[in-house]
């Protein structure tokens, strides 16, 4: 079976880390299978846990507290990847047993795809199931910009695509992943395997969404925009999102006329379902 080489970035996920990592072992995948963790400058345990698999994990330090950001531990892994296709799992959430198995098979029965992916669950801090992430069966470039439907924890690449492509840009705080998958979906197809492959922890330690996060994604539709030839129509539905979420954002934190603003920026840029959003406001 093709070789596969996972991706795991770690920072302070010592209480999580070993659940990640046994997931990845108990896949039991036929193939050839490197693990890399890139510690990205953590200072709790999480350097002692990964090491303490041996040979069958390859770590990857950055002394504590020099921490770059998930890109660059992720980019790390990549540098140093020696198989020809790439899983990647955060170190705080789980893969479900057959994921690589049926993501790697998926590729070898579309030769042109450079990604697959399947589904995934969520789950509390403490691991119980609580609800479902279902991607849908057919995505392109043009309906992932609209929406980022695609956990890191569900894709798997060709390494091929991402010579072609480029690795994740070290410079987006958020929207990392929506980023190289656009960039990867430009090029090539992907293939949906509807199976749930992972389960995705939410807890209180994750980053916040707020402003910042919505920001970064117009940097993702900017750089998307002068890349590659969307439709105006998919670009403005896109930028009417942005606005919109960045209105929410204003007046939740009493920023009236800025987000009055960006309310009316959303309603120009979408108008027809700005009437409507007003239409069931009304109602």
């Amino acid at each position: 079976m093709t070789g596969i080489s996972v991706v795991i970035p770690c920072y302070n996920r010592g209480a999580y880390l070993r659940s990640a990592i046994d997931s990845v072992i108990e896949q039991r995948y036929a193939g050839p299978l490197e693990i890399l963790v890139a510690d990205d400058g953590s200072t709790d345990n999480s350097v002692m846990i990964a090491e303490s698999y041996g040979p069958r994990v390859r770590v990857l330090r950055r002394p504590a507290g020099a921490s770059r950001g998930v890109s660059s531990a992720r980019n790390r892994c990549l540098e140093m990847a020696t198989q020809p296709l790439v899983a990647f799992l955060d170190a705080d959430d789980v893969w479900l047993p057959g994921h690589l198995a049926a993501l790697a098979g998926a590729l070898n029965a579309h030769p042109a795809a450079g990604m697959a992916y399947d589904n995934g669950r969520y789950m509390t801090e403490d691991g119980t199931p609580y609800g479902e992430r279902i991607a849908p069966s057919n995505t392109s470039a043009a309906s992932l910009l609209l929406d980022c439907f695609l956990a890191v924890d569900g894709v798997m690449l060709r390494r091929r695509a991402l010579d072609e492509v480029g690795l994740f840009d070290e410079t987006l705080l958020y929207g990392e992943d929506h980023d190289l998958w656009l960039r990867i979906l430009e090029r090539f197809p992907a293939v949906h395997v509807p199976m749930f492959g992972y389960m995705y922890r939410k807890h209180q330690h994750q980053l916040s969404k707020d402003a910042v996060m919505w920001q970064y994604a117009a940097r993702v539709l900017d750089k998307a925009r002068c890349r590659y030839p969307y439709a105006n129509g998919v670009v403005r539905k896109r930028q009417a999102v942005i606005s919109y979420r960045l209105g929410q954002v204003a007046l939740r934190h009493g920023r009236v006329a800025v987000g009055l603003v960006q309310m009316g920026k959303a309603a120009f840029y979408d108008p027809g379902r700005a009437v409507r959003e007003m239409g069931k406001w009304i109602t």
